[in-house]
């Protein structure tokens, strides 16, 4: 073979290898400045329009908290309502009891804008939040409506995109290591004996050098990755794949003693033939994904751990077919009673009965979307509780008066909170978690009977429990009892307005609070539900 062709390819092959380099590194910085500035250009849109959209709404109505809570559960986003003056009159994350302590925006550059007739926009950290939004402020008769989403949301894309070439690069790095020892040997070759003298100690610590880093990144690297000969068998290894061939050592080993699934075992074995091969396995109670690439000399396998995507797959299988089923149970008895009122002979007073069960099932539905809003900003991490000290027996009061007290059934309710310091947490979710509990407990209580709140110091926490004697909760669905949708009996908590999302967000608010919830009882001896929140530290 003569040099001129032997050259071409390997100056070929380095100019390939730098073009790779240079374009991933491009497309780095793309991501890392224009592609930010483009979302945060396509963020304010969407915000410009949903304050339209809440302009239109409030038109009409006096600025209020209430006001701002219900757009806010439009709009997905935090809403706040501004009067002429630059003060806060509604905020859907703050609770009424805080906007009076909050001092006029009126100098905020978006506010400002808005006050003066302009559109306004601006990023910075919100004190009261504890993290940074972007926000569009529009004026409103009444005086401003400010939009605000959490910027870490709006740079998400960005960001996995970075992560994607990150895991290009390794993956870069990876087929550069097949390339290094044919390249040295090139040069090797090609060098005068006497340079090659000089050099042959740097040579050699070189490639000492690039052999650790490389075998560094192979060990960082999450999935299980080997490198097999052109037998199957396995000559490297990282670690993710050593332990799962653990106790054995997996490098010298053939890599079908690794697998038992017959799928992998036929892909491993085209492999061999030199065709790419992948399937999916489950070992231990996990999915695996398993892809063989053969390259030249060497073999490819990559295990990657699909457990969790697979689970999170299912998670939204199921809850999209529970609350397709959930809204559809309302709807359809709305759509019934909808065409028996359209019966001119229908008597007076069953139009009038039909009337109330269409208003009872559109209410129904209201709640059900209300509960999947909340539900859907506290998972999502946009939602951080706010920390204060709350009294916990005047919560669970209020919580109670709005929730309408005994109602008709007579229940009453019994506080016994005298020994325990108040509680570290946010006031508006403490309340939603009384709410739903209380509502729970007189939902299942037996009539003319008590439901008991007790709290007591619990090192520096307070365990606050919710108490009824109804029916109970069998053993084996108590866990699954805050899963979403879930119901212990479900004819009974849909006839009375349940959602089954009540105790799903009163675990997710505990869990932002880094506290625990359980349930205690028997079936016959009532239902008790605890749960833990950061306790008011002593004064000094």
């Amino acid at each position: 073979m003569s040099e001129r062709p032997v050259t071409s390819r390997f100056r070929f092959l380095v100019t390939l290898l730098a073009a790779g380099f240079v374009t991933i590194g491009l497309a780095y910085w793309y991501a890392a400045t224009k592609l930010p500035e483009l979302l945060e250009r396509d963020a304010r849109a969407q915000l410009e329009q949903k304050a339209d959209l809440a302009r239109s709404a409030a038109a009409g109505r006096s600025f209020s908290d209430s006001l701002a809570d219900e757009l806010g559960r439009a709009a997905v986003d935090r809403v706040t309502l501004l009067d002429a003056r630059g003060r806060v009159v509604g905020d859907s994350y703050l609770p009424a009891s805080r906007l009076d302590s909050i001092p006029s925006e009126a100098d905020r550059p978006e506010v400002r804008a808005a006050l003066r007739g302009e559109t306004g926009t601006t990023t910075g950290l919100s004190s009261a939040l504890g993290f940074t939004l972007f926000s569009v402020a529009i004026p409103a008769p009444e005086g401003v409506i400010r939009i605000a989403t959490p910027l870490s949301e709006v740079l998400e894309p960005a960001v996995h995109m970075r992560r994607a070439l990150l895991a290009v690069a390794i993956a870069y790095l990876i087929l550069l290591a097949f390339l290094v020892e044919p390249s040295r040997r090139f040069l090797a070759a090609r060098a005068p004996a006497g340079r090659a003298h000089v050099h042959a100690a740097d040579a050699t610590g070189e490639k000492a050098r690039q052999e650790e880093e490389l075998v560094w990144v192979f060990d960082q690297m999450d999935d299980a990755v080997a490198v097999l000969d052109r037998r199957g068998i396995v000559v490297r290894a990282n670690r993710a794949l050593a332990d799962m061939a653990a106790p054995q050592a997996a490098i010298g080993r053939p890599a079908r003693s690794l697998f038992r699934d017959p799928a992998v075992l036929d892909a491993l074995d085209r492999g061999v033939a030199g065709r790419e091969a992948e399937t999916e396995t489950e070992s231990g109670g996990r999915t695996y994904l398993v892809s063989v690439r053969p390259h030249e000399t060497r073999i490819l396998l990559v295990v990657r751990d699909l457990t969790r995507l697979r689970r999170l797959e299912g998670v939204r299988r199921d809850f999209v077919a529970n609350a397709s089923h959930e809204l559809k149970t309302p709807l359809t008895s709305i759509l019934g009673f909808a065409e028996t009122l359209q019966d001119e002979g229908l008597a007076p007073d069953q139009r009038t009965e039909f009337v109330r069960k269409v208003r009872h099932n559109a209410i129904r539905m209201r709640r059900l979307v209300d509960d999947l809003l909340d539900l859907s900003r506290i998972e999502s991490g946009s939602w951080q509780p706010r920390l204060e000290s709350v009294s916990i027996e005047t919560a669970a009061r209020q919580a109670w008066e709005e929730l309408g007290g005994t109602g008709e059934r007579a229940v009453a309710l019994d506080l016994d909170t005298a020994p325990a310091p108040d509680a570290r947490a946010d006031h508006s979710a403490l309340d939603q978690i009384f709410r739903n509990l209380l509502d729970n407990a007189r939902r299942y209580a037996p009539a003319g009977s008590a439901i008991l709140v007790t709290s007591h110091p619990a090192e520096d926490r307070v365990r606050i429990a919710v108490s009824d004697r109804g029916p109970g909760i069998p053993v084996a669905q108590r866990e699954r009892v805050f899963e979403r949708f879930w119901r212990v009996d479900p004819g009974r908590s849909r006839a009375e307005g349940g959602t089954g999302l009540g105790l799903s967000i009163v675990r997710h608010l505990v869990a932002a609070h880094e506290g625990s919830v359980g349930i205690e009882g028997a079936p016959g001896e009532g239902t008790t539900v605890w749960f833990t929140l950061p306790g008011e530290p002593p004064a000094v």
